[in-house]
């Protein structure tokens, strides 16, 4: 019995009084490091849990670490979730002996990570972020204070002057390289598919956004001019201030067609003027028209005068007639033609200061970075 008692000491000296190192050993000599690694392999455990087999040097070995990756929130309403890519390639049971001879995880294809033991039990741990791949360069300059990540083709970045910019590439034409085993160079760098790539969004120096294809059609809020500018092609809606136009409360639209349809009723309301022009045509059809104000409507007008011309009388037996003016019936075609004369305006030409704009191809394009 190891050590003596007192003699008040009357506990029995079982395992919790007494310290045995051997059921301890595992714990004692346990590995809490933090080490470099590549992922090998997703898999699933047997409640279907997605692990990561992760490959890293370990006392001059290299051995195998399941684990978890680590994210930003835990819970079973609050979480977030991502895969990462491995090296192994899928459906191959045995890799070939060159795939294990590099030892360099600048030749595989697999991501870098950081990755930590469990209590220091190298059978379970966790990823705790990525490193640069040994692949790839750097896209940011030496003490540039700025931000960029890719993910899937989807590229992000914030800027040093504060632009924040995403393009849209989609997944990379050749990603199926990152499939097949290791060859013994580095990976290739991501090709894009020009007929789907470079759609972006973001917000420049000054705090407008845009939106845009990178092919001709875009929408921007203009903050530095109080304006928003739609482009798709040859057609174009701007809405409030423009370079040419200074006003915030308009509302311009160039197009080559034009076609409004509408089921029941259009209502064009105007506080002060309506201008229509057509330089070459103008036509209103319907089954029923009426021009006006509301003294006088130009059609019951027009319909009226041919009924008071039609009854008027002119009597002269011999010699030249009476002017009409001047019979009791053209008393009323007067009173008409007062009415008449409220209802004449001059032509006026509708603006076309927005069909002037001269198009800006960084407008066209959207390009704004």
């Amino acid at each position: 019995m190891a050590g003596r008692r007192g003699p008040g000491d009357y506990n029995v000296r079982d395992s919790s009084i007494h310290y045995d190192q051997d059921l301890h050993k595992d714990r004692l000599t346990g590995d809490p490091g933090i080490r470099v690694g590549i992922v090998r392999s997703n898999i699933t455990d047997d409640d279907g849990l997605p692990l990561i087999e992760v490959e890293c040097f370990k006392d001059g070995m290299m051995v195998m670490l399941t684990c978890q990756t680590m994210t930003r929130f835990g819970g079973a309403h609050n979480f977030e979730e991502f895969g990462i890519q491995p090296y192994y390639p899928k459906g191959i049971s045995l890799l070939p002996e060159s795939a294990v001879q590099y030892d360099s995880f600048g030749l595989k294809n697999g991501d870098n990570v950081v990755v930590a033991a469990f209590e220091g039990d190298w059978r379970y741990g966790v990823i705790l972020g990525g490193l640069s791949h040994g692949g790839r360069k750097s896209t940011l300059e030496p003490g540039t204070i700025a931000y960029r990540s890719c993910f899937n083709g989807l590229d992000t970045e914030i800027r040093d002057d504060g632009t924040w910019l995403i393009t849209h590439n989609g997944k990379a034409a050749n990603a199926v390289e990152l499939e097949l085993p290791p060859i013994g160079k580095a990976p290739s760098a991501p090709v894009y598919n020009p007929l789907t790539a470079g759609s972006y969004m973001g917000f420049d120096v000054d705090g407008s956004w845009t939106v845009s294809d990178n092919q001709g059609q875009s929408i921007r809020i203009k903050k530095d001019v109080g304006n928003i500018s739609i482009i798709s092609g040859s057609n174009r809606i701007e809405i409030g201030s423009t370079d040419v136009v200074g006003n915030d409360d308009s509302i311009g639209i160039q197009t080559s067609q034009l076609s409004v349809s509408c089921s029941d009723v259009i209502d064009i309301f105007s506080l002060d003027t309506l201008h229509l022009q057509g330089l070459q045509e103008v036509s209103i059809k319907g089954l029923k028209v009426a021009i006006g104000n509301d003294v006088f409507e130009l059609i019951a007008g027009l319909i009226k005068i041919l009924d008071i011309i039609g009854s008027a009388q002119v009597s002269s037996p011999v010699g030249p007639c009476t002017p009409l003016n001047l019979t009791s019936a053209w008393v009323e075609l007067e009173v008409i033609k007062a009415k008449m004369s409220t209802l004449q305006g001059d032509l006026v030409d509708a603006d076309q200061t927005l069909t002037n704009i001269v198009l800006d191809p960084d407008k066209l394009t959207g390009s704004i970075f």
